[in-house]
């Protein structure tokens, strides 16, 4: 367990046309988790991103501050779809985390 809790972890959600409802219920499910993952002490560290493979993201940026436990700004606008893989690549290499967590928008 010490190894986990100096881990750094980012978690990439890719999205692309996706319903903004499932977005939003990802995310609140995400809080859960980490919220209790904080609370046992399993984990430093979070960084989450949402990659947008084109599209508007204005409800995206606003279902995300409405969370409120984001520390950046979470929207990654990519002028159009790049794919699933070079998605979350561009998160890895923008990113200083132990471990990356690929997580589907409808989880």
């Amino acid at each position: 367990m010490q190894l986990m809790s100096q881990s750094r972890l980012s978690i990439g959600i890719v999205t692309y046309e996706t319903d903004v409802e499932i977005i939003r219920n990802c995310l609140c499910n995400l809080r859960k988790t980490i919220s209790y993952a904080r609370e046992q002490g399993s984990i430093k560290w979070i960084n989450i991103q949402i990659i947008s493979n084109g599209g508007d993201v204005t409800e995206l940026q606003k279902i995300s501050k409405s969370t409120g436990f984001f520390d950046a700004e979470p929207v990654i606008r990519n002028e159009r779809n790049i794919g699933f893989a070079r998605a979350h690549n561009q998160i890895i290499k923008a990113i200083d985390s132990h471990f990356h967590l690929v997580l589907n928008p409808d989880a």
